[in-house]
């Protein structure tokens, strides 16, 4: 098949929906399908290659690394055009992905959407955030899963959010797989050894993007907690950046602990799988993934999670067996004391450990690629198709003023909605 993915956010920006486009378009790419990522042109990376068409672009939007596409260029007609889509797949439910729409329409292929992201969590990104920004932020991905022929979510516990709000398209939920042999065979005595961390040292670990939306002031109280507790034998290990690198920082500082913070900043590739073979737990307080592919990543390496009962950890850990779930308002000296429950057993947190490995090797690449594929085949199968070729001018202006007239009343519905949810 060919496949193209439309995206508005792709490498050099790293993030779970960089990544999960990644891993499906490598594993698809391994199956013999062609496959073409559409993003926008980013700081460091203008130009188009085979597998990437780079759409010209506003970088660098509101002090973010991230660009917007403004319009709907000729190149991109073109080229996907040219590419000859079996199907197309959406990853987020506006600009490029009003544009997938689009190519979807014009070329009589089907669209999938993927739901990666709760939007109203990220408004702070945004100058304006008010009432209306949050029922535009609730209502838009609804409105646009409505527009497509299926959609993908992430986890069971996203699957049944957007049911109740609203989305009547079928949904299946498909996780990102990871290569748990990958993240199973890290370094962590090399990764210690250049971090300067002891052998002996206990170090609870986190990695990711550190911005405002991972609740990471209340993981800062709660990982200060424990490691002030025994500040010669423990460490906590950061990796990532983001705009609160500062505040842990500050804080540790604060608390007279700034040589018991590890921070090894934004780690890729090997670097990544041996940061987290030098973590003892992995630590994880987010409200606002939809997966937290991290989560997998780490339990790969045999680090038992420790999270916030939310989506992504309630779909990927099993309280009390492979990690621990605390409930979603607990206080952060509750959940110091959970960790301090279970490493105080430590027959205990080994089996929390071999169920960490277990529960991650259940979502491999090939079992999830595989997944995606079957559902791309059904729909391309449905999917009642006429050669775009044969299509008159007439035929193809008509289906471009409908397709624009979906879209305008799709977004009209979201600003005229009442708020109610």
């Amino acid at each position: 098949m060919n496949i193209a993915m439309f995206t508005n956010t792709y490498y050099p920006s790293v993030g779970g929906i960089e990544k999960s486009i990644d891993v499906f378009a490598a594993g698809m790419r391994r199956c013999g399908h062609s496959v073409l990522i559409v993003a926008p042109e980013y700081h460091g990376a203008s130009h188009s290659t085979q597998e990437v068409l780079r759409v010209p672009a506003v970088k660098r939007i509101n002090g973010s690394p991230h660009s917007v596409v403004l319009g709907f260029p000729s190149e991109l007609v073109e080229r996907v055009r040219n590419f000859r889509p079996d199907i197309i797949h959406s990853h987020q439910p506006f600009l490029l992905g009003d544009s997938a729409v689009r190519m979807a329409r014009l070329l009589q292929v089907p669209i999938v959407y993927t739901h990666h992201t709760f939007m109203e969590r990220y408004l702070h990104w945004f100058p304006m955030n008010w009432r209306l920004m949050t029922d535009i932020a609730l209502k838009l991905p609804v409105a646009y899963a409505n527009l497509v022929d299926h959609v993908v979510a992430p986890t069971q516990s996203v699957a049944g959010i957007i049911r109740k709000r609203g989305v009547k398209t079928l949904i299946s939920s498909i996780p990102t797989g990871v290569d748990a042999d990958f993240f199973g065979s890290g370094d962590g005595a090399s990764f210690r050894q250049q971090h300067g961390i002891a052998p002996e040292h206990f170090v609870i670990g986190h990695l990711g993007r550190l911005n405002e939306e991972k609740n990471l002031a209340y993981l800062a109280k709660v990982v200060i907690e424990f490691v002030a507790a025994e500040p010669d034998a423990r460490r906590f290990l950061l990796a990532g950046e983001g705009d609160l690198v500062a505040m842990f920082k500050e804080r540790f500082a604060a608390k007279g602990l700034a040589d018991q913070l590890v921070f090894a900043g934004l780690l890729q590739g090997q670097a990544c799988a041996d940061a987290y073979a030098a973590m003892d737990i992995f630590i994880f307080t987010s409200h606002s993934d939809t997966q937290g592919l991290v989560l997998s990543e780490a339990m790969a390496a045999g680090n038992p999670v420790f999270a916030l009962d939310a989506t992504g950890a309630r779909d990927m850990v099993t309280h009390d067996v492979s990690g621990y779930l605390l409930p979603a308002d607990a206080a952060p000296q509750d959940f110091c004391a959970a960790i301090e429950n279970i490493v105080a057993q430590p027959q205990r947190f080994d089996v929390m450990r071999c169920a960490a490995i277990q529960a991650a090797r259940t979502v491999s690449i090939s079992a999830c690629t595989q997944q995606m594929l079957e559902l791309y085949r059904k729909l391309v199968d449905q999917k009642i198709t006429h050669s775009s070729g044969g299509a008159t001018r007439w035929d193809q202006w008509l289906r471009q003023w409908n397709v624009e007239l979906e879209l305008v009343q799709e977004k009209i519905g979201c600003l005229i909605a009442d708020g109610k949810k």
